[in-house]
């Protein structure tokens, strides 16, 4: 079989990228401060203002799936100068870490399996040691919410953080209420915290920024969120474009089924990590898919590469 040119293998490396993605809700970030039992029936008062929070059919709070402050930002009112000063923002953030995220699949995979595991806090900040370490030039950036708020208005920017401020204290208060009900799984109110203990968690909040802010240079658990929360959507985006490069590649040699089937599961074998073993694991299977090909296949392979 003729030997694969050392051209070509980058192209169709980049046509192989694929890992699990990371979960975008909260990756586990250190457990709330033990919380009493205090149950009252909330008022149902509405207010047609701008706001993310929203309520289930029982009373709980509905998680946004996602960003909160892309949630935020669709609901305000902006002009059209405004809105570019925010895309331009957006688009600068995403390209920074679009560019980390090839380099670092095991790093976002260790962070995505905190979630379904039982690990120690001490684990835990291992890890996010590791992620504060290697996604440190877009922590040293800033975070998401005051980059935007910096190209607002006073107006924007105050409708912006509020509604950010709302919707993380809704998130505290509705973790509270699902502490508390897992030890009275029967009651049927709403459960809202006493004003001690409202006081009290956010001494403990305190406490816990200030170890975050020691040990991964970030500035609170949301801080810490919605940098993870970028991180899994930089990720998902190369997912994604990397599953359309890996259609197109099989479309463009006619790989039969057994050939989809066998490329399909190296592709999704491999996480690309800039170390030399990686690096290695990576050649050797760019060089299999190539030996699977026959001449009529690679032909085509070379006039597919050359025609994007």
């Amino acid at each position: 079989m003729n030997q694969t040119s050392s051209s070509a293998i980058p192209l169709l490396v980049l046509s192989l990228l694929a890992a699990p993605a990371i979960a975008e809700n909260d990756p586990g970030i250190l457990t709330g401060p033990p919380v009493e039992d205090t149950s009252t029936t909330e008022s149902s008062d509405q207010m047609q203002r701008q706001t993310i929070v929203h309520r289930n059919f029982d009373g709980s709070l509905e998680r946004i799936k996602g960003s909160p402050e892309l949630a935020a930002i669709d609901q305000l009112h902006l002009s059209d100068e405004e809105r570019l000063d925010v895309d331009n923002v957006l688009n600068e953030r995403a390209a920074i870490i679009d560019s980390m995220v090839l380099e670092n699949f095991n790093t976002l995979d260790d962070l995505r399996k905190l979630r379904n595991s039982e690990t120690s806090a001490r684990e835990r900040m291992d890890v996010y040691k590791a992620f504060a370490e290697t996604f440190r030039p877009l922590i040293d950036r800033g975070t998401m919410r005051d980059e935007v708020a910096s190209v607002l208005s006073e107006d924007q920017r105050e409708a912006f953080t509020g509604m950010l401020d709302e919707y993380h204290e809704a998130v505290r208060k509705d973790q509270a209420e699902q502490r508390i009900r897992r030890d009275n799984p029967d009651s049927m109110q709403r459960i809202e915290e006493s004003s001690e203990q409202t006081e009290r968690r956010r001494r403990w909040e305190e406490r816990r920024n200030a170890r975050l802010k020691e040990q991964l240079g970030v500035n609170s658990r949301e801080d810490l969120l919605s940098f993870t929360q970028e991180a899994g959507a930089s990720l998902q985006r190369v997912i994604e474009s990397a599953r359309d490069r890996l259609d197109a590649f099989l479309e463009a040699i006619d790989a039969t089924p057994e050939q989809t089937a066998e490329i399909t599961r190296l592709a999704q074998n491999l996480q690309r990590n800039n170390d030399a073993e990686s690096r290695q694991k990576y050649r050797q299977a760019v060089r299999e898919i190539f030996q699977m090909l026959d001449t009529e296949q690679r032909r085509k392979l070379i006039d597919w590469m050359r025609n994007r």
